[in-house]
Protein backbone atom coordinates (compact mmCIF):
# COMPACT_ATOMS: atom_id res chain seq x y z
CA UNK A 1 0.00 0.00 0.00
CA UNK A 2 1.27 3.47 -0.90
CA UNK A 3 0.23 6.45 1.22
CA UNK A 4 0.80 10.07 0.24
CA UNK A 5 0.27 13.17 2.32
CA UNK A 6 -0.11 16.81 1.48
CA UNK A 7 -0.21 19.45 4.18
CA UNK A 8 -1.34 22.96 3.27
CA UNK A 9 -1.82 26.07 5.30
CA UNK A 10 -1.98 29.83 5.25
CA UNK A 11 0.84 31.71 6.87
CA UNK A 12 -0.26 34.44 9.23
CA UNK A 13 3.06 35.88 10.34
CA UNK A 14 3.99 39.53 9.78
CA UNK A 15 6.28 38.94 6.79
CA UNK A 16 3.75 36.75 4.98
CA UNK A 17 1.00 39.28 5.60
CA UNK A 18 3.15 42.08 4.19
CA UNK A 19 4.26 40.05 1.12
CA UNK A 20 1.25 38.08 -0.07
CA UNK A 21 1.63 36.23 -3.37
CA UNK A 22 -1.10 36.81 -5.93
CA UNK A 23 -2.69 33.56 -7.01
CA UNK A 24 -3.15 34.74 -10.60
CA UNK A 25 -2.34 37.83 -12.52
CA UNK A 26 -3.64 38.93 -15.90
CA UNK A 27 -1.33 38.64 -18.86
CA UNK A 28 -0.31 42.03 -20.30
CA UNK A 29 -2.42 42.97 -23.33
CA UNK A 30 0.57 42.89 -25.70
CA UNK A 31 1.42 39.29 -24.68
CA UNK A 32 -2.08 37.87 -25.21
CA UNK A 33 -2.09 35.24 -27.95
CA UNK A 34 1.54 34.33 -27.25
CA UNK A 35 2.77 31.29 -25.31
CA UNK A 36 5.70 30.59 -22.99
CA UNK A 37 6.08 27.17 -24.63
CA UNK A 38 4.23 27.33 -27.96
CA UNK A 39 5.38 23.85 -29.02
CA UNK A 40 3.44 22.29 -26.13
CA UNK A 41 0.25 23.76 -27.56
CA UNK A 42 0.92 22.84 -31.16
CA UNK A 43 1.80 26.44 -32.01
CA UNK A 44 4.72 27.64 -34.15
CA UNK A 45 7.74 29.20 -32.45
CA UNK A 46 6.64 32.61 -33.79
CA UNK A 47 3.81 32.53 -31.24
CA UNK A 48 6.27 32.41 -28.34
CA UNK A 49 6.47 35.30 -25.87
CA UNK A 50 10.26 35.34 -26.30
CA UNK A 51 9.83 36.29 -29.97
CA UNK A 52 7.66 39.19 -28.92
CA UNK A 53 9.95 40.42 -26.14
CA UNK A 54 13.31 39.80 -27.88
CA UNK A 55 12.87 40.46 -31.62
CA UNK A 56 16.65 40.71 -32.13
CA UNK A 57 16.94 37.02 -31.14
CA UNK A 58 14.37 36.25 -33.84
CA UNK A 59 16.61 37.75 -36.52
CA UNK A 60 19.54 35.66 -35.25
CA UNK A 61 17.44 32.51 -35.33
CA UNK A 62 16.27 33.26 -38.87
CA UNK A 63 19.91 33.52 -39.95
CA UNK A 64 20.62 30.10 -38.39
CA UNK A 65 17.57 28.56 -40.06
CA UNK A 66 18.71 29.86 -43.43
CA UNK A 67 22.18 28.45 -42.84
CA UNK A 68 20.70 25.04 -41.89
CA UNK A 69 18.68 25.00 -45.12
CA UNK A 70 21.83 25.67 -47.15
CA UNK A 71 23.74 22.91 -45.37
CA UNK A 72 20.90 20.41 -45.90
CA UNK A 73 20.98 21.08 -49.65
CA UNK A 74 24.67 20.07 -49.81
Amino acid sequence: MKVSWQVTGIRKDAWANANRIEVEEDKPANERGYYLHPDLYGQPAENGVSRLLFPEDRREEEKWQEMRKRVQKV
